[in-house]
């Protein structure tokens, strides 16, 4: 069992939304080819996440994330969570840029659904459907 979670920039209804593009930019991977376009793939256990974002057209990204039920990962009818901490998330973590402040990276879209935290020692993406 899996739960599919889509962030699209363009809306069908006409709004926009920089999560996704943020995603793609902070992503430290490289951009492969793909039939969807250019895209960036997190490299993560094929049995617990699928964390895949792609360059549509100009300004436009679509970020597609699988989380599978496991031992990080969970989720119910319109939620989703997988955190990984410690040893498990550095992996993770190392495939993202950190901000250049030196924050911590802290994304969370503009409907409040989808947030993604990335610290040294944690990764941790939640989403909930309003």
């Amino acid at each position: 069992m899996q739960y599919m979670i889509n962030l699209i920039s363009a809306g069908y209804d006409g709004t926009f939304d920089h999560t996704p593009t943020r995603l793609y930019e902070q992503m430290n991977v490289p951009e492969q080819a793909s039939m969807l376009g250019p895209g960036k793939a997190l490299q993560v256990s094929q049995k617990e996440m699928s964390f895949i974002c792609n360059k549509k057209a100009e300004n436009s990204y679509h970020c597609s994330i699988l989380i599978f039920k496991s031992p990080q990962g969970s989720f119910g009818l319109r939620s989703a969570q997988i955190k990984y901490e410690g040893e498990k998330a550095k992996a993770i973590v190392a495939q993202f840029f950190p901000n250049q402040d030196g924050s911590d990276v802290n994304i969370t879209d503009d409907t409040g659904q989808f947030n993604l935290i990335v610290k040294p020692d944690l990764f941790q993406l939640t989403f909930e459907a309003h």
